[in-house]
């Protein structure tokens, strides 16, 4: 029934017939999306910069060269921070009680080569000593920074402190509903175009090749069709001229 997709009425009349399964599925998804929004917590973020500045004495071409050799190779720096080996070397170092694996998996840095700082960023669901794991952090940068180029005068620039996150739960609830009414409405439409039950006089208009003769009594509207031919299942009578 190809022709039902084209009639705004007629698929106007199916939504309110089928008014019962969009309520039906989007109260569904609307009750796991509360529950997922109701189980979401929310999250810590904590961040460091740190300033690469230079000593005045050796502001030469030497120190020049050792700052363009320090930007081709900060990625390496990057790299080095980002290892569990050297996180849980300066947790230890630091007696802070946490996970390796859980600050590496937390831990970002970003940097450019034309700008002479380095941010260290922390998030995690877990606020304990994060402020005292990413200081520890950006002490153990700083040393090894200078190993690499004695010149440089890392500093850092700012306290590190927490943030807290909150989850957009509203935005959950509603994402929700509308995949609620998406799979909802389109269940529907397919089901009604998989449907091949004859239930009005157009409909059956449409699968003879003649017109039809009277209505089609409402407690035997259960026509079906089949290649060539029309039946009921209560032995409707259909007059055919």
């Amino acid at each position: 029934m190809d022709d039902k997709l084209f009639d705004f009425e007629e698929i106007i009349r199916l939504f309110k017939r089928k008014l019962w399964v969009i309520i039906f599925i989007t109260a569904v998804t609307t009750g796991i999306a509360y529950y997922e929004a109701s189980s979401m917590k929310p999250s810590y973020n904590t961040s460091l910069n740190i300033f690469i500045a230079i000593e005045t004495e050796g502001l030469d071409y030497s120190t020049m060269q050792q700052m363009n050799f320090y930007g081709r190779n900060i990625n390496t720096l990057k790299d080095m921070i980002m290892t569990e080996e050297f996180i849980d070397e300066v947790l230890q170092k630091n007696n802070i009680n946490r996970d390796a694996r859980e600050v590496r998996a937390g831990i970002s840095v970003s940097s450019s080569e034309d700008s002479p700082v380095v941010s260290l960023m922390f998030s995690s669901a877990n606020s304990d000593m994060m402020t005292e794991t990413l200081e520890a952090l950006g002490t153990e940068f700083i040393a090894n920074l200078k190993e690499l180029v004695p010149d440089l005068e890392p500093i850092i620039v700012n306290t590190a402190s927490v943030s807290t996150i909150w989850p957009n739960k509203n935005r959950v609830i509603q994402t929700g509903v509308v995949i609620g009414l998406v799979i909802s409405i389109g269940l529907i439409l397919v089901l009604d175009y998989l449907d091949d039950t004859i239930r009005e006089k157009k409909d059956l208009e449409k699968v003879l090749p003649i017109p039809v003769l009277g209505d089609i009594p409402k407690h035997e509207k259960q026509f079906s069709k089949g290649d060539n031919y029309v039946y009921s299942s209560n032995d409707a009578k259909v007059n055919i001229s």
